[in-house]
């Protein structure tokens, strides 16, 4: 099973914290929110990789923490990029989720028993 976390806002709330950095990587006691998230999902055992979904925005961000990030995790870990690069374009969680899969995922279903 693969998990994935959903950072592709633009923290609007929270700005001026956000505005430069995404609301993930914000540090609290001096490690990044999105450390504590990925410690947590790597315990469970039917978790086999990790999709951080971001934006084009922020995603050399995300890219860059995951280089240094890499070395404490023990499952696949793979950044995603949504199209959007501002509030104005972003397709919302759903939106940005669904486009991913088309990009990435190849879906084959059993023919129906008519088709054979």
């Amino acid at each position: 099973m693969i998990a994935v976390m959903l950072a592709g806002g633009y923290g609007k709330r929270l700005w001026p914290l956000t505005r430069s950095v995404p609301k993930a990587l914000l540090p609290i006691a001096k490690r990044p929110i999105l450390r504590y998230l990925l410690e947590k999902i790597n315990t469970i055992e039917k978790v086999t990789g990790t999709w951080v979904l971001t934006n084009k925005r922020f995603a050399h961000q995300f890219e860059l923490w995951l280089a240094q990030y890499r070395q404490f995790v023990t499952k696949p870990v793979a950044v995603m990029v949504e199209d959007s690069c501002n509030e104005d374009n972003k397709p919302g969680a759903v939106g940005a989720l669904a486009d991913i899969i088309r990009k990435t995922c190849l879906l084959y279903t059993s023919p129906s028993p008519r088709d054979l």
